[in-house]
């Protein structure tokens, strides 16, 4: 009740500030004086905006854009060859990445099976290509980059890799697991459904087990595996305790235990791959945003209607910034109007081509969409700090506005937040197309 109540309260407060009229065109001069220009030579102007930082975000308010997905995909291929990043991470499981980190380092496996086994949204033609791509720049470089995965939902596939690490190491341990799958396998223990509490303390003492003997036998299955394979091992480990634990929580402690995790495994990465590593961050705006943001209480695609807060502390973002303060940079994407692939909240939820109209007047994409300029970037607090930015332009990014935050399910179409205090920038691009899912690839 008391969140309920405060989150009117702030709402109203805030819709004061946000009722304000802007003028169009001052937004939009403003608008194309700040921005960069997304083609050719924009590229490199970026790089050079954006090479002090570590770990840069780059955001999607829609999982499955073919458009959107490009163009993050240019801006790291920017970053990669031009900016000395060496990592790239998704909102995909751990033991995903790992197995696709694999194919980058070797060429060993089925890439388009790996991809098909994760969330439908990676499972696309882009991403195919752009993995592709940063096959063949490994080839060619002495600092090839590695890709993981820092979400730590649908992770109990990781029993099987688990296994095969203890196969080659430890007799006692490979039983362990071999009878943690038949657990998972006998209680139909997948990624996202609860399992009975008596079975969790089992589990979970297995689990524990596995931990200690991975410590006591640390030197032997180095020599045996390798210090890599090891500490992936490890980290296996603990995702899988966290994962387990989560999927029984209520939703609350779910959301809470998903970014924080998120952040611990982004974390690890980073120093895993040395104290001058530098991570490019592929996940939903949600993840990423560095503040508290408001979404609709029931489905709606307007403006209007009741929206409720969610905490920051059940942010990425908001966990990456006070870690990495201004290192930490959180690049949005917006667009106009076009199609994605997602979930259609009108036809139980069947995977469809879904479209999304042209953005009310009182929206962010809207004042974004008349500037006729595609695809940009502005980032928000050089560009508000010039001398020549009206004060109108300012007090707009202070208070609460509408921007898209769709996702994966067609259920809602707008967030409210302080936009400054969000995210650092902006990528825009008008007119977006579909994802091509590679099952419907032509």
């Amino acid at each position: 009740m008391k969140k309920t109540l405060s989150s009117i309260i702030i709402l109203f407060v805030a819709g004061i500030l946000s009722a304000q009229n802007i003028d169009t065109a001052r937004f939009t001069n403003w608008i194309n004086e700040n921005s960069i220009e997304l083609k050719e030579a924009g590229f490199s102007k970026l790089v050079k905006v954006l090479n002090d930082k570590t770990v840069i975000g780059l955001g999607e308010c829609v999982h499955a854009s073919k458009t959107i997905n490009n163009v993050r995909f240019d801006v790291a291929k920017a970053l990669i060859e031009n900016g000395d990043f060496n990592i790239v991470a998704f909102e995909m499981s751990f033991n995903t990445g790992l197995r696709i980190n694999h194919f980058l380092q070797t060429g060993e496996g089925d890439i388009e099976q790996i991809l098909k086994e994760s969330h439908f949204f990676l499972y696309s033609v882009e991403m195919l290509d752009f993995i592709k791509w940063m096959k063949q720049y490994n080839e060619n470089t002495d600092n090839p980059v590695n890709l993981y995965g820092f979400d730590i939902q649908s992770n109990i596939d990781l029993v099987e890799d688990m296994l095969k690490f203890y196969v080659q190491t430890d007799k006692e341990s490979e039983n362990l697991t071999a009878s943690l799958i038949e657990i998972f396998k006998n209680n139909n223990i997948w990624s996202f459904g609860k399992y009975p509490d008596s079975l969790q303390d089992s589990v979970l003492k297995i689990i524990s087990r596995l931990s200690e003997k991975h410590t006591l036998n640390r030197k032997e299955y180095v020599l045996k595996a390798g210090f890599v394979e090891y500490e992936y091992a490890e980290k296996r480990l603990d995702v899988l305790s966290n994962a387990l634990q989560m999927i029984n929580s209520d939703y609350a402690r779910y959301t809470l235990m998903r970014d924080s995790c998120n952040v611990e495994l982004i974390r690890w990465m980073k120093d895993f791959e040395g104290e001058k590593s530098k991570v490019i961050l592929f996940a939903h705006n949600g993840h990423l945003g560095k503040s508290l943001y408001w979404q609709p209480r029931v489905r709606t695609l307007s403006t209007e209607g009741f929206y409720e807060y969610t905490p920051q502390e059940h942010i990425t973002g908001y966990y990456l910034s006070k870690i990495y303060g201004d290192k930490y940079y959180f690049i949005a994407t917006q667009f106009g109007s076009g199609f994605f692939m997602g979930f259609d909240s009108e036809n139980d939820y069947h995977l469809s081509k879904l479209e999304v109209t042209p953005p009310e007047q009182n929206s962010f994409p809207y004042l974004l969409h008349q500037t006729k300029k595609s695809p940009y970037y502005i980032g928000l607090m050089d560009a508000l700090m010039s001398e020549s930015t009206p004060r109108q332009v300012i007090n707009y990014f202070c208070s609460l506005q509408s921007f898209y935050g769709i996702g994966a399910a067609y259920e809602s179409k707008y967030w409210k937040a302080r936009l400054i205090e969000f995210f650092d920038a902006i990528i825009y691009v008008d007119e977006v197309e579909e994802s091509k899912i590679l099952e419907n690839a032509e």
